[in-house]
């Protein structure tokens, strides 16, 4: 199994498990594809390092908060739902020290 395969393997169980919703592989290509894309449905909240990135994604209603490895072009984790407030307030922090 390689390091990707491994990483949606890995996010497909903390969806479910954090969201309680189950991600296809249709499901998953698509929400690839809006973080690739920068659709209206995703919300860029900070850099991680070079390669990994945390992001909000509109989703079936919900806000999920996930990680991002723009190397693999996968998907990482999801992270709990708290953290939503969480990447809210330091998305805002960021904002603010930028003006």
């Amino acid at each position: 199994m390689s390091k990707r395969d491994s990483q949606k393997s890995h996010f497909r169980r903390r969806v479910f498990e954090r969201y309680g919703i189950t991600i296809n592989e249709g499901e998953y290509d698509y929400l690839v594809s809006q973080i690739k894309k920068r659709t209206a449905q995703v919300t860029f909240l900070y850099k991680q390092s070079n390669r990994v990135s945390i992001h909000k994604i509109i989703y079936k209603q919900l806000s999920l908060v996930v990680v991002y490895d723009k190397l693999r072009k996968s998907l990482i984790t999801a992270l709990p739902q708290d953290c939503v407030e969480v990447a809210n307030i330091h998305n805002f922090v960021l904002e603010f020290e930028d003006s």
